[in-house]
């Protein structure tokens, strides 16, 4: 069919067991390992669908229990929470989903960004019992397939109302909290002086200067074992434009400035290897080029 023209054979062949209805869920992006995710939740939910045709003793018992994990993990009281908020509630709960709820919740981070961090590769899924939602790229947005009351249902979302649910289901406990997380996130955006920055081993492309070949320049005093110094704020304060821009190429040192171009370019040819085209590696591309026009003499 021309709308699975460019999938693999492994994908297409577990494809081939999926309900119809279903394979809309599937995207070029999608892994088989996602796709089986997909599988497991048809079968939770015709499993469910026996059981309440066949043992509505057991069914109700799984209800109460359903019922105790879901005032368990919810931290709001709303009697009439539809699918997508319980798997919502589930997702953020996540241990390796938490920090990023905090900084949404905290609003700052824009559906974009939120796409980004969410589904960096295009394609994501997060399965709950019968219910599973896949994350797409922004412009596709998510969808949701759920299952209730013996139907199956998929919704779709944009991730701007995904952001408007997160703020509405109000996961976190009061105000104050919310406060010191957006607090927190904004010092730590600016790296503390006595904080020792891990980072990953650096590895030079062919024709860029290494750190060990980059020579700090004498008046580098600032610089400490290749550590971004702190910049003077004044020279944006009081300068006059004329001064500022003389001034320009005092306020980073030629080492900060090759650092800062290897870095972006290093991230920037490991996504292009990777084959992803997100924002965040169109973002690096214009830092890249902004750091060359800005400082030709010193990067060319």
């Amino acid at each position: 069919m021309p709308e699975y023209q460019g999938f693999g054979y492994s994908k297409l062949q577990e494809m081939l067991t999926v309900h119809p209805e279903d394979r809309e869920l599937v995207s070029e992006n999608t892994t088989v390992q996602q796709i089986r995710e997909l599988k497991k939740a048809e079968t939770a939910g015709k499993l469910e669908a026996e059981q309440e045709r066949e043992q509505p003793l057991i069914q109700m018992a799984n209800n109460e229990n359903r019922q105790q994990v879901q005032e368990k993990v919810s931290m709001v009281s709303n009697p009439d929470m539809d699918s997508f908020e319980e798997i919502m509630i589930a997702f953020w709960m996540e241990e390796e989903n938490r920090e990023l709820y905090k900084r949404i919740a905290a609003g700052i981070l824009t559906p974009e960004i939120i796409a980004e961090e969410i589904s960096p590769s295009g394609s994501r899924t997060y399965r709950k019992g019968v219910n599973i939602v896949f994350f797409y790229d922004f412009e596709k947005g998510l969808k949701l397939r759920s299952y209730k009351g013996g139907k199956t249902a998929i919704i779709h979302y944009t991730y701007q109302e995904l952001l408007e649910r997160i703020v509405k289901l109000n996961i976190l406990p009061n105000k104050n909290e919310k406060e010191e997380w957006k607090e927190s996130e904004n010092l730590n955006a600016t790296p503390q002086p006595e904080e020792e920055e891990q980072d990953t081993p650096y590895v030079p492309m062919p024709g860029q200067l290494s750190f060990q070949e980059a020579e700090p320049k004498t008046d580098t005093e600032n610089v400490i074992e290749g550590k971004y110094r702190e910049l003077d704020a004044q020279i944006t304060q009081e300068c006059t434009e004329d001064e500022k821009e003389s001034s320009r190429s005092h306020q980073f040192t030629d080492i900060e400035v090759e650092y800062a171009v290897n870095y972006f370019e290093t991230e920037y040819t490991r996504m292009v290897t990777a084959g992803l085209n997100t924002a965040k590696q169109r973002n690096y591309k214009i830092a890249i080029e902004c750091i060359r026009e800005c400082y030709k003499n010193i990067v060319g």
